[in-house]
C-alpha cells in the first residue's frame, strides 16, 4: 500500500455511507443497488463506524460492514458481530485491501467484546484464512400438495399484529441456538431492511389470539420462507400457514433453511428434498468463551438463522 496516502476507519458521515453503497453497487453489479441501500443506510441499529471503510487518497475503495447483534444460544444470549458486504472496487482488487479492512473489522467486533462472528459466502476458503468454519445447514423443499386459503389466516397488519408478533418470537426462538434476540428498535428498523415480499407476511389468529406467522419472498420458481413462528400444536398453524402462503403467491414449491430441531416442524406436504447448504461460517473471536456454547455453534445442523436477519 506504499506510496498512496491509506486509511482504515470506520464511517464517520452519511455521506460516507452513501459512497460505501455506490462501492458496493460497483462491485456487485448483479445485485440491485437498493439491496445495498436498505442494509447501509435503513438499519437504524447501527452506527456509522460499523461499516468500516478503507480510505485511498480520499476515496473509499473498499468496506466491511459490521453488524452487533445479539442470539439465543439454548436460553442463554450470545453477543456476536455479523460480517457483510464485503467489497473492493473493482479496480483495486487483489491489492489485499479486503483482507485489511476485513483485519480491521474483526479488530473491532473484538472490542466491542463480541465473542463470536458470523457470515455468509461462497467462497468459503477465502473466509478460512481469517479463521472462519463453515457450519452446515438444512435446505428443505416443500412441494404441497394443495394451496388454499384458510381461517384465521390473514395479512399482517403493522400497526394491529406487530407486538403480538414480537412476543410470539420470542416465546419460539428462545429454545433455537442462532436466532437473533430482537428488541422493538431492532423490529421496527428489520421491517425497512428487510428483503420481503410484504403481501407474504401472514398471521395466524384464534379467537382473537395470535398463535403463528410466517414470512416470505417470491423467487422464479419457488417461494422463499423467511421466517416463521406458532404456539400451541404445530399441525393446527403451522400446515395452514404454509397452504395460505402457497396461495398467496401461486406457487405451491416452498424452500427454508432448517437446523435439526426445526426439522420435524416441516413434515408435511408431498414428501421433502433436503440437501444441505455450507454458506454459513462461524468464527470464535474470545477464546474464553465457555466451551459448550463454542462447540454448540461450531456443529452442524444447530444453527437457526431466519432469512429476515440476512446481513
Amino acid at each position: 500500500m506504499s506510496g498512496s496516502a491509506v486509511e482504515i476507519r470506520g464511517c464517520r458521515t452519511r455521506e460516507e455511507l452513501e459512497e460505501v453503497v455506490s462501492l458496493c453497487d460497483a462491485a456487485f453489479p448483479k445485485t440491485p443497488r437498493e439491496y445495498f441501500a436498505r442494509h447501509v443506510l435503513k438499519d437504524r441499529t447501527l452506527a456509522p463506524a460499523d461499516t468500516r471503510i478503507l480510505v485511498k487518497d480520499g476515496k473509499i475503495i473498499s468496506s466491511v460492514q459490521v453488524f452487533p447483534r445479539t442470539m439465543y444460544c439454548r436460553g442463554e444470549k450470545v453477543g456476536f458481530g455479523g460480517i457483510g458486504n464485503v467489497a473492493t472496487h473493482p479496480s483495486e482488487r487483489e491489492k489485499g485491501y479486503a483482507g485489511s479492512v476485513l483485519r480491521d473489522a474483526l479488530e473491532y467486533i473484538r472490542r466491542k467484546k463480541l465473542p463470536v462472528s458470523l457470515l455468509t459466502t461462497t467462497i468459503n476458503s477465502y473466509y478460512e484464512k481469517y479463521g472462519f468454519q463453515t457450519i452446515r445447514r438444512h435446505i428443505v423443499e416443500i412441494e404441497l400438495p394443495r394451496a388454499g386459503e384458510h381461517p384465521g389466516v390473514r395479512p399482517f397488519d403493522r400497526t394491529r399484529d406487530l407486538l403480538s408478533v414480537m412476543q410470539l418470537y420470542s416465546r419460539f426462538n428462545t429454545r433455537f441456538v442462532g436466532s437473533l434476540v430482537r428488541d422493538a428498535e431492532y423490529w421496527d428498523s428489520q421491517l425497512e431492511f428487510c428483503d420481503e415480499d410484504r403481501s407474504l407476511f401472514y398471521v395466524h389468529e384464534t379467537e382473537g389470539e395470535l398463535r403463528g406467522f410466517i414470512r416470505a419472498k417470491k423467487e422464479t420458481d419457488h417461494v422463499r420462507v423467511l421466517e416463521y413462528g406458532f404456539t400451541g400444536n404445530q399441525q393446527e398453524i403451522l400446515p395452514g400457514l404454509f397452504e395460505h402462503l402457497a396461495r398467496g403467491a401461486g406457487e405451491r414449491r416452498l424452500r427454508v433453511f432448517a437446523s435439526d430441531t426445526e426439522r420435524p416442524y416441516l413434515s408435511f406436504g408431498n414428501g421433502e428434498n433436503v440437501r444441505a447448504d455450507t454458506e454459513m461460517m462461524v468464527s470464535i473471536i474470545d477464546p474464553e468463551l465457555g466451551p459448550e456454547v463454542r462447540n454448540t455453534l461450531r456443529s452442524n445442523y444447530r444453527l437457526t438463522f431466519w432469512l429476515t436477519d440476512f446481513f
